[in-house]
């Protein structure tokens, strides 16, 4: 019983972690290329709803105030390789 737990945690793990890594395709030629996934600001926004409030970072940047479907407020943020995530704000930073 102990090996079969253990086998279906170390499955869990592997499945997690394949996701996080980089895709691969054959071209024609059949050289791997590596292809680059870029997640855009709806998926980061996901279900939450705009509330209308806005936040306003050290450097300046104005963002817009999203409430998840759990209460938590976020706001999207751009990283340098373009991919859009969630920041999530504390009571303190409003």
């Amino acid at each position: 019983m102990k090996q079969f737990i253990l086998a279906l945690m170390l499955l869990a793990t592997t499945a997690l972690n394949s996701a996080a890594q980089t895709v691969y395709k054959t071209d024609q030629s059949g050289t791997l290329v590596q292809q680059q996934t870029i997640h855009t600001e709806e998926q980061a926004i996901g279900s939450a709803q705009l509330n209308g409030e806005t936040f306003k970072d050290l450097q300046g940047n104005t963002y817009p105030v999203y409430v998840t479907a759990k209460g938590r407020k976020v706001i999207i943020k751009k990283a340098k390789s373009g991919n859009h995530y969630k920041v999530y704000l504390d009571q303190a930073d409003l």
